[in-house]
């Protein structure tokens, strides 16, 4: 029986879907991933499927974010998750994070798609003026994806994470809407 995903945002290879809580396994398994986890802000405790299930259960009780699962159409799997965090209703911004858990979807520009699909929702349908993201200095990857989109880097916190006995930078970036021209 093929799996029924609620579909939000769509994309040239990838529907950008509802998680559900049957994720929690496959979400957990990519976290807990020593090669997925060294690009990721957070990840320094296990976490629990109990704790998981919870989180998507209130997922979509709030509408300061937008969390979705990054499904392959074609392969008809579950590849990773990206969100839309602290939308602020009155400053009118939001930060951006993105995991693609499957190793094997990387470098295919699976990220882009989804990123480019999220800028198009914040800035056109929610009408956000600004998006921000954190991303670490030991993944240049993701930061050329980001500046292909359209992010510029406004700052640096030098080494702030510790991961796999290192310590990274946290490039901050952050992208305004095209059709808003905000004062300099």
């Amino acid at each position: 029986m093929e799996e029924v995903r609620r579909v939000f945002l769509i994309t040239e290879d990838l529907d950008l879907v509802m998680i559900k809580k049957e994720d929690a396994g496959q979400i957990l398994e990519w976290f807990h991933d020593p090669e997925v986890n060294q690009f990721l802000n957070n990840g320094e405790f296990p976490l629990t499927t109990e704790f998981e299930e919870k989180y998507i259960s209130e997922m979509y009780e709030k509408q300061s974010k937008l969390q979705l699962g990054i499904y392959h159409r074609k392969d008809k799997k579950l590849i990773g998750t990206a969100g839309i965090h602290n939308i602020h209703n009155v400053h009118l911004q939001g930060s951006f994070g993105i995991a693609i858990g499957d190793q094997k979807y990387w470098g295919k520009g699976y990220g882009e798609q989804t990123l480019k699909a999220m800028l198009d929702w914040s800035f056109n349908i929610r009408g956000l003026r600004t998006i921000t993201l954190e991303v670490l200095g030991n993944n240049p990857r993701g930061k050329r994806c980001y500046e292909k989109c359209g992010f510029v880097q406004i700052g640096i916190i030098p080494q702030s994470v510790f991961k796999q006995g290192k310590w990274h930078n946290r490039h901050i970036m952050m992208i305004q809407n095209p059709q808003i021209k905000l004062a300099q």
